[in-house]
């Protein structure tokens, strides 16, 4: 099987997790509802928490499946990148088999279509109390998410940079003022966010990227 099969094969599993997570599950219930194709949790937090990372890399694979580049050459490049997502997306798409897609996204599921169509009806309700449930990393990442949708601005300018110390000061005047008394995320944190989202800073700076607060 060769890359441009294997990348055909992956967004059919990439469809399934999109369906999971819109059904309402949490990160890791659909880390571990794909577990049976493979895919692993940095993984699954590459595709619902950094998809501008992880298109930029299917983007970039097509164009090694086009150019028929060797597996050596295909990780020897992206490994710049120092993603765990990105480097379990290679070992998938490296170590993929030839089973029945159909039978073990069936087998996932755990339950008939018509089921999982009835049961988001359900899930709907109860969305709120899903969300009570949800571990505290990911409550954290899902503000984080909206900080960085409110407030930050990726750009093909190259000149467009910001420091981490900026960064924070913007997160900490968005924090106050969206969650009152709630006690922010420490530095380290938002620099692990900021490190999964736009990849590795140069000198604790990110180019490409502007604040708009």
């Amino acid at each position: 099987m060769n890359l441009r099969e294997r990348l055909n094969q992956f967004q059919f599993d990439l469809e399934t997790l999109e369906l999971l997570h819109d059904l309402g599950r949490s990160n890791s219930t659909v880390a571990s509802d794909m577990e049976s194709l493979s895919v692993t949790r940095s993984l699954v937090d590459l595709v619902l928490s950094n998809r501008r990372l992880l298109d930029s890399v299917l983007l970039r694979l097509n164009v090694y499946s086009e150019k028929n580049l060797t597996e050596s050459v295909v990780r020897s490049s992206l490994s710049r990148l120092n993603n765990s997502g990105v480097s379990d997306l290679l070992n998938l798409l490296y170590s993929v088999s030839s089973t029945n897609l159909t039978e073990v996204v069936a087998e996932s599921l755990s339950e008939p279509v018509s089921e999982v169509v009835s049961e988001s009806v359900v899930l709907e309700e109860t969305n709120n109390e899903s969300e009570d449930d949800e571990p505290e990393l990911n409550d954290l990442n899902s503000r984080l998410n909206t900080f960085f949708k409110e407030c930050v601005n990726e750009s093909s300018d190259a000149t467009n940079v910001v420091k981490t110390s900026e960064f924070y000061t913007a997160l900490t005047g968005w924090w106050e003022n969206t969650f009152s008394n709630d006690e922010f995320p420490d530095k380290k944190e938002l620099k692990n966010y900021l490190s999964s989202r736009l990849g590795k800073a140069t000198k604790n700076t990110w180019s490409n990227v502007s604040l708009s607060v």
